[in-house]
């Protein structure tokens, strides 16, 4: 039971856990704000190619 207790006590490692879940929200971030922006991305090298092959 008191190695439970002290297990519950112990604070060592929550800041690394703490980092890893903000760097993963981060990440997650900027893998949908990239999904959500690729196709407005697309379009307008499309149009860019358009506009420069003169089709």
């Amino acid at each position: 039971m008191r190695n439970w207790l002290r297990f519950l006590k112990d604070e060592k490692g929550t800041e690394t856990l703490e980092w890893a879940i903000i760097i993963g929200i981060i990440a997650v971030g900027a893998i949908t704000f990239i999904i959500l922006i690729g196709p407005w991305v697309t379009g307008k090298f499309q149009a860019l190619w358009t506009s420069i092959s003169g089709t």
